[in-house]
């Protein structure tokens, strides 16, 4: 596995055993000031403190990561309050959640749903080409990013950014197809998943796999 993350130039977090009490305490806070001083950020006292407690209730390498994410964004003037924004959950899978739940804004409920829903369901990955042909056959997907446009294809640059924030989730396989870089986070996407969306994200699937679509709809042709 190292290897292969290697070879493919993606950075991966060594992490040893965390132990409990103080000594484990030390050894987390060390390794998420090493993450945020990487990304030129720091927290206040406060804010340190309470995503060490966060961290501390499931301490895993990932875990750590996914909190840096979250908390690499948030000001020194920002409180920790009931706010949603700084607010962290009680397990890595409330984080995960919590980090699909923070695109939605940007990009819409839709789209993150089913990129999510594409690269969960596809049981060998998806390329990049393969991923937008996908979502530009969802009509509900195309309705929310093209309300000014016509365009049966959904723009190049949409899916691009959105794979720019997904970076450190997802990884790329030596087939060039994309995956969930970690188990737990194929897992939490799978459980977020109601059965009609499944079902809605598998009709897409097959009409793609089963090559029932216009040719002036794909790229990966």
């Amino acid at each position: 596995c190292e290897t292969f993350m290697k070879k493919k130039n993606v950075s991966c977090l060594k992490v040893n055993l965390i132990g409990n009490g103080v000594q484990g305490n030390l050894e987390i806070g060390d390794f998420l000031d090493d993450i945020l001083l990487k990304k030129g950020r720091k927290l206040t006292v406060d804010q340190r403190n309470y995503a060490l407690t966060q961290i501390e209730k499931e301490p895993t390498a990932l875990c750590i990561t996914l909190v840096a994410r979250i908390v690499s964004n948030w000001k020194s003037l920002d409180k920790i309050r009931s706010n949603d924004d700084m607010t962290l959950g009680d397990s890595v899978v409330d984080i995960i959640k919590h980090l699909f739940d923070s695109m939605e804004p940007e990009y819409g409920t839709n789209l993150i749903n089913a990129v999510v829903a594409f690269i969960t369901l596809s049981k060998n990955g998806v390329s990049d080409l393969e991923i937008i042909d996908l979502l530009s056959l969802d009509s509900i997907v195309m309705n929310e990013v093209n309300q000014y446009s016509t365009s049966k294809k959904l723009p190049a640059h949409v899916w691009y950014r959105l794979r720019g924030e997904l970076h450190g989730l997802i990884m790329t396989t030596a087939n060039d197809c994309i995956k969930w870089y970690h188990r737990q986070l194929w897992e939490t996407s799978e459980s977020i998943l109601t059965e009609e969306m499944k079902k809605h994200y598998h009709q897409i699937l097959g009409t793609y796999s089963g090559n029932l679509v216009e040719k002036d709809v794909l790229l990966s042709t």
